[in-house]
């Protein structure tokens, strides 16, 4: 019995995901209080165990998209950096736009390519179809036909990540909070299980001064 619970709460498998009503989430929250607990006063130790706690809840919902999480959470931290770092308005504005269009193209991407092609396809009487460009590189990388291709499937919390990121990014660029120094403390923000998957979105200025307290 108790390895077979093990193996339910610690499986990567999206097919046993820790949903919010069933006892291995409070099974995992409970392990997670437990290690936060022994985690003391050290700040980034807190929150680089909360970051990948939340890595892991995203992972057992939603597989190998925790990798288009990390990218979010890669592209929107160096966005701030640079935001942050330069003291040319048309370069901050540059770099703001880029990460702008970067994360709205993800979301658009997910969310809107098959209402795109339909259109496309009955305006121009043409047969286009959509193609998972991400399914296809997995499928290059494993060197076999691993994911079908020709299906998108949505990242669970897209939508609610992607806002977020953007908000951060522009709260730097309006100055209203600083840049996070570590990427570490960065991922905290972004992956707060809590509200990763359900939102709501959490607002940059409420949350990072919070990163920095014991």
């Amino acid at each position: 019995m108790i390895i077979n619970f093990l193996q339910h709460l610690l499986s990567l498998r999206i097919q046993l995901p820790l949903l919010f009503t069933s006892f291995y989430f409070w099974a995992f929250f409970a392990i997670v209080f437990a290690g936060l607990s022994m985690t003391g006063k050290k700040v980034l130790l807190r929150n680089t165990f909360l970051m990948f706690c939340g890595l892991f809840f995203y992972c057992k919902t939603s597989g190998f998209f925790v990798f288009v999480l990390i990218f979010a959470i890669l592209l929107n931290y160096l966005c701030a950096r640079l935001v942050g770092a330069s003291d040319n308005t048309a370069r901050r504005k540059a770099y703001l736009v880029a990460g702008l269009v970067v994360n709205l193209l993800l979301l658009f991407y997910f969310k809107y390519s098959y209402f795109v092609v339909d259109v496309i396809n009955n305006i121009l009487g043409t047969s286009m179809k959509v193609v998972d460009i991400f399914a296809e590189v997995g499928n290059i990388i494993a060197g076999q036909t691993a994911f079908d291709t020709g299906k998108i499937v949505l990242p669970v919390g897209i939508s609610f990540f992607t806002f977020q990121n953007i908000s951060y990014i522009v709260e730097v660029y309006r100055g209203n909070v600083a840049p996070v120094r570590s990427i570490l403390n960065y991922g905290f923000f972004v992956c707060f299980f809590p509200s990763l998957m359900s939102g709501p979105i959490i607002r940059a200025r409420e949350f990072i001064p919070q990163l920095y307290r014991p």
